[in-house]
Parts: structure tokens; sequence; C-alpha cells
């Protein structure tokens, strides 16, 4: 199953849980799922998840806002970031990427062990539930189905 499970933590990330999700799916006659397109349902907008074994994407990632558009070059080791106004001005925001791609999550987790912070730990137990249980509905409105799964 890839239903964009980088893609889920970063739009639960920036925006909370949805208040639904769709998904549809190119499945192969084993049911894995090969290709698909989620959407994901707030208050006053959507976002949009396209994920794949057999798709390789150039795309950016997009945010659609009231005054532009702010361009990510990825979901995951983010390390350019432009905003372009609605009248054509660009704003190259400075990110500095870390030399390796993980560093900044090992360093949140070592410093929420190192100094007992229970509330990061309760954060990221909270935003990984609600990935899931998107996840999960995203499946099931796609009628993905696990070969052990109780119907």
């Amino acid at each position: 199953m890839d239903l964009g499970v980088y893609c889920l933590y970063l739009a639960i990330g920036f925006f909370g849980e949805p208040i639904s999700s769709h998904y549809t799916t190119q499945q192969l006659p084993n049911s894995v799922d090969l290709y698909g397109q989620g959407v994901l349902i707030y208050p006053d907008f959507q976002v949009a998840i396209q994920a794949g074994k057999n798709i390789t994407s150039h795309l950016p990632a997009e945010i659609y806002t009231k005054t532009g558009t702010l361009t990510l070059n990825a979901v995951a080791a983010i390390n350019q970031a432009r905003f372009i106004s609605h009248s054509g001005e660009i704003i190259d925001l400075p990110i500095q990427p870390c030399p390796h791609q993980m560093q900044e999550e090992a360093e949140a987790f070592a410093l929420a062990i190192a100094h007992q912070k229970p509330s990061a730990y309760l954060e990221w137990l909270q935003t990984a539930e609600q990935v899931h249980e998107t996840l999960y509905q995203m499946r099931q409105s796609a009628g993905i189905q696990f070969k052990d799964e109780k119907e």
C-alpha cells in the first residue's frame, strides 16, 4: 500500500487532521496499489496527493494561498522553498539544509529523550495517530483490504 505517507505527514503537520479523505487507485490483480490520488478535505480547502510505485514525479509540492503559491522542492528533506505572489514577485525563502537527511529528526529525538519531554512524545504520537487514521480512511475509500483483515 503506497498512499503517500510522507505527503500525509507533511499535510497533517502543516494543516492538522482533515475532516475526511478519499483515495482512488490503480491496483494490480493481487490488490497492490501501484498508483493513486488522494484528497484531504478541510473546512476551507483541500489537499491533493499523488503517490505511486510505478511513477517518478519531478513536480514540486505546491501550497496555494490567497496571495500566491509556496513551492517546496520535496515533501521530505526540503532544501528549497519559493513563494510566488499572484503579481509574479518571487521570494526565495532561506532554508539551510542539513548535511544529513535525517539529522533534524535525530536531534529532536535526542533532545526529547535527554530532557525527558513528554509533550514532544505526545505531539509525535498524536500526529502519527492522525496520519494512520487518515491512511485507514483512504484505504477504505479505495476498497483496499488486507488479506488477513476482517470485514
